[in-house]
């Protein structure tokens, strides 16, 4: 059917707003120091956007200069979101190499345990799921309730076999 003139509008400002934020993750992604400097607001309620920013973020520097720093902010009530959203762009870009970045930290830095749940929620659910899921909750940085908690919310358990979703509950 026709669009209305809202609709129409609404789908303008939406591609307004993602042209905006895929120029400022292009500049941070050359400028680093400026993603440093501006990475703390980045993590406050003031930052209405930040998910959309991080999963471009991702989508564009894919590893390279901006994921250590995000990492090194760990904690703080929107860090987990941030790693989520920006492994979530880095995906759409290169599946592969998230995924064994994604899998390194998990093995690595359990320090990092909620951002690396939220990452694995955040990246569409494939047979590496649960094994990913298992390994963060043996580290007991999160509860077991959390955990639960987290997957039983954001996980698409539609796409698991029936022995894959057994295997995590």
């Amino acid at each position: 059917g026709q669009k209305t003139w809202r609709q129409d509008v609404d789908e303008q400002g939406s591609e307004h707003e993602a042209e905006a934020i895929r120029s400022v993750a292009a500049e941070l992604v050359t400028k680093p120091e400026a993603f440093a400097e501006g990475l703390p607001w980045l993590m406050t309620e003031d930052a209405e956007r930040r998910s959309l920013l991080f999963r471009e973020l991702g989508k564009q520097d894919r590893g390279e200069r901006l994921l250590e720093p995000v990492l090194e902010g760990s904690g703080g009530r929107f860090w987990a979101e941030a790693v989520a959203a920006y492994f979530q762009g880095w995906h759409e870009a290169e599946p592969e190499a998230a995924a064994r970045s994604l899998d390194t930290l998990i093995a690595s830095r359990p320090d990092l345990s909620s951002g690396t749940l939220a990452a694995t929620i955040y990246l569409p659910t494939s047979s590496e799921t649960p094994s990913r899921v298992r390994r963060i909750a043996d580290h007991g940085r999160i509860s077991r309730l959390e955990v639960a908690r987290e997957i039983g919310l954001g996980l698409g358990w539609e796409r698991l076999s029936a022995s894959e979703a057994e295997n995590l509950i």
